[in-house]
């Protein structure tokens, strides 16, 4: 999900295209709960003994740093629209 909304982030801000930023905004929301499913699952495993907590560590900023990711391409996506719109500049 991370990669489709970078993509789409980038193409909307190639193209120019109001749709495409749209796109990625619905997509960023996707991210965050796929983020969260995917924590609630990880501590389940961590309680259950069947995960190594040091790695677990790691796999949780991983989860954290593809959010953050997503936050950025949403960025790019929302300030295309403010272009668009007439309300930004894009330097």
């Amino acid at each position: 999900a991370t990669m489709t909304l970078y993509h789409c982030a980038l193409a909307a801000l190639d193209t120019e295209d109001p749709d495409l930023a749209r796109n990625a905004l619905v997509l960023e929301e996707e991210v965050d709960r796929l983020e969260r499913l995917y924590k609630e699952h990880h501590l389940r495993r961590l309680d259950q003994g069947e995960c190594d907590p040091s790695a677990g560590i790691l796999y949780v900023e991983i989860l954290h740093n593809l959010e953050r990711i997503g936050d950025h391409a949403v960025n790019i996506a929302g300030d295309v629209l403010h272009v668009l719109r007439g309300t930004g500049t894009l330097l």
